[in-house]
Parts: structure tokens; C-alpha cells; sequence
């Protein structure tokens, strides 16, 4: 089932969406968490519609919007995009972000972060944030209001990796060849296996030869330039995955060619909507789990803290009714004493006294009952 985008397979989306530049907003809706709509209308083309899964997907559908009340982040847009033109549409250098750039009457740019817990934050022409869908922080950048917005950039970058760089990699960080292909060059777990499986290289080999190294290169190269030709990737009628081409790694799996890659991603996305829509569900049922949990646990601290205290609260009780004639003959003594003499000299002839230690400055008489 298809979760996300890769880095290439955002460029291939980008490069089918650029006929939308010159096209002005004319709805935005934000049906839940982390899903934005963007209803354009392009001269020329008419309406167009633009399904963004933040942190997933985003891609031109033909399903219509559904009709919810606005949340205050979708007034927001509103009020700062309606109408506005979209002057370019672009994917930041090979990472999985995509820049709207609106014209010069908005002045406005949107980032589109569909990688991790991905975002959407809107800016001035200056890149700093006017507005983000979710506030977040981490050690090296901070998405919200009045920052400069930042992304994070990869080392290295698929594109421009020569041999020597990929072997270092390789020798240095000692994991799967696999692994450091798609994460540390950012190309995703199948086109690696299938730029291993292109260059001839065990895909969970370690390090790597000079001559290996330059395979690999040649392979990304190969792999990330091909020619698009949208498939999608089924087993037993379930689709697995939605692929620029066919791919090695996929040879025993159905495989049916789709004119774009929007129009593949398109063809799946009422099966991956409720996809989507059940994990938010998910997610919002655990949030609630894991603070009835929390309820529980401090209820059951208070619990034991009430069974510690009425434990010693009883003893304390039985010590005194076993004790209590004596108790009342030394608090009738005291009583006598306090009309004859002060509260210094009490507790001066007090000292060494067998159950009272003390008495305070209030009258309050300690005792120690053994």
C-alpha cells in the first residue's frame, strides 16, 4: 500500500504539476489533521484539484472536496491565498518539500514537508513564517511564527554522490549498502534495492570496493534518470505499491501500466483514504488510551499513598486506646502544671520524661508511645 512519496517520485509528480503555474486558488479546505485541499482554477485548463497528505502525498485528484466547517488554519489560508496566483511550483533541491510560490500582489510562499510528521508553513517573500500548521521544535531548526523558515538538508545528495563519497559512506558507517542508499542519499528503501539489484551488488553488503562503488553510481544514475512509466504494483489484487517503472525488485508481482503518475496515484486513493483516515483515528483513540492510562496510574499512586497513610494512621490510633488511661493522667498533670508554672520550666521538668518529649509553644504535647 502506497504511504508516501519519494524524493524521485515527488520530482515526477512536480514535473506533471507544472501546468498549474499561472493558475489562482479558488477554494482551500482542511478536512482533518494533516490533509489540505487546494481547489485552483488554471486558464485554459479549468478546475484542478490538489489532495496534500502532509507528511505522505500530494498529488491532482478528481475527487471532489468533502464539505466540513473550517478549521482557524483553514480561515487563515483563506483570508492570506484566496484568489491568489500561483507563480511556480517546485520541489527544494531533491528533498521531499515542495515550495508554492504565489505572485508578487500575495507575495506569499507555502512549503509543502511531506517526510516525517511533515508540515505546511506559509511565509513572506523573506522566508520568514507567518503561519504553520503545527508548531514544531527540534535541536537544529523551529517551524513557527516569526522564524526564518529552515529545512534540513542531507549530507549528500543522490545527484551529485561520485564513487569515493559512496565508498567513504560505506567504510565509515558500516550498515547495508541498501540502507545508506536509501536513507543516507535519501532515495527510498525500493528504487535501492532496485539500484543494487541494477548494479549487481548484494543489497546487504557492507563495504564496498572502489569498483563497486563506482557500480552503484553508475545504477543511481540510471535508476533515478529512467524514463517514467507509471505502474502499479499488485499481489493476489491488493496493490502494493505505485512505482515510476517497472522495477527488478517487482518482477513477480502484477504489474499495470498507468499513463502518469498523478493518474496512478489518483486511481488507489479512495482505497488509501481510508487508509488514512482510519490511522488518524488510530491515533487519536491511543492519545486517549495513553492519558486514561496516565489517570489510572495516579490514581492508583494515590491509592497507595492513602493505604500507607491510613496503615500508620491505625497504628497510631491503636497505640493511643492501649494507652489512653496513661495518656489522659499526663495530659491532666499538664494541665495543673500550666497554672503553676511557665512553658519553659514545663519542658525543663520534662526532660527525660518517659512517653512526653515536649510541649510546643501552642500547648501541643508530643508523646512517644512505644
Amino acid at each position: 500500500m502506497k504511504t508516501s512519496l519519494t524524493s524521485i517520485e515527488l520530482k515526477q509528480i512536480i514535473k506533471e504539476l507544472k501546468y498549474l503555474e499561472g493558475g489562482r486558488i479558488d477554494k482551500i479546505y482542511h478536512p482533518s489533521k494533516k490533509h489540505l485541499i487546494l481547489q485552483l482554477h488554471v486558464p485554459g485548463k479549468g478546475k484542478a484539484i490538489i489532495r496534500i497528505l502532509v507528511g505522505k502525498l500530494m498529488f491532482k485528484t478528481e475527487l471532489k472536496p468533502e464539505a466540513k466547517e473550517p478549521d482557524s488554519f483553514c480561515l487563515f489560508l483563506r483570508k492570506q491565498l484566496g484568489s491568489a496566483k500561483i507563480a511556480e511550483i517546485e520541489q527544494i533541491d531533491n528533498e521531499r518539500i515542495v515550495k508554492l510560490m504565489f505572485d508578487s500582489k500575495v507575495n506569499k510562499i507555502m512549503y509543502i514537508e511531506l517526510f516525517g510528521r511533515g508540515n505546511i508553513i506559509l511565509c513572506n517573500e523573506e522566508d520568514k513564517i507567518i503561519n504553520v500548521e503545527e508548531k514544531q521544535v527540534w535541536k537544529d531548526r523551529t517551524l513557527k511564527k516569526d522564524e526564518i523558515y529552515r529545512y534540513p538538508k542531507k549530507d549528500y545528495d543522490f545527484s551529485t554522490v561520485n564513487s569515493e563519497q559512496l565508498k567513504w559512506l560505506s567504510d565509515s558507517l558500516k550498515k547495508d549498502i541498501v540502507k545508506i542508499i536509501a536513507v543516507e542519499l535519501g532515495i527510498g528503501g525500493v528504487y535501492a534495492e532496485e539500484i543494487c539489484a541494477v548494479a549487481g551488488i548484494n543489497k546487504e553488503k557492507k563495504q564496498l570496493t572502489e569498483q563497486e562503488a563506482k557500480k552503484i553510481v553508475k545504477a543511481i544514475e540510471k535508476v533515478t534518470n529512467a524514463k517514467p512509466e507509471p505502474v502499479i504494483i499488485s499481489k493476489n489484487g491488493k496493490v502494493k505499491d505505485v512505482v515510476l517503472f517497472p522495477l527488478i525488485v517487482y518482477k513477480d508481482f502484477e504489474q499495470k501500466k498507468i499513463p502518469t503518475y498523478n493518474e496512478a496515484i489518483n486511481k488507489i486513493y479512495s482505497e488509501q483514504l481510508l487508509y488514512f483516515e482510519e490511522e488518524e483515528k488510530m491515533e487519536k483513540y491511543n492519545e486517549k488510551v495513553k492519558k486514561a492510562e496516565k489517570i489510572v496510574e495516579e490514581q492508583k499512586k494515590k491509592i497507595k499513598e492513602l493505604k500507607e497513610k491510613y496503615g500508620k494512621n491505625q497504628k497510631i490510633a491503636e497505640k493511643i486506646y492501649h494507652n489512653y488511661q496513661l495518656i489522659s493522667e499526663v495530659l491532666e498533670e499538664l494541665r495543673k502544671a500550666k497554672k503553676k508554672f511557665s512553658l519553659k520550666e514545663i519542658n525543663e521538668k520534662l526532660k527525660g520524661h518517659k512517653i512526653v518529649k515536649a510541649v510546643t509553644k501552642d500547648w501541643k504535647v508530643k508523646i512517644e508511645l512505644k
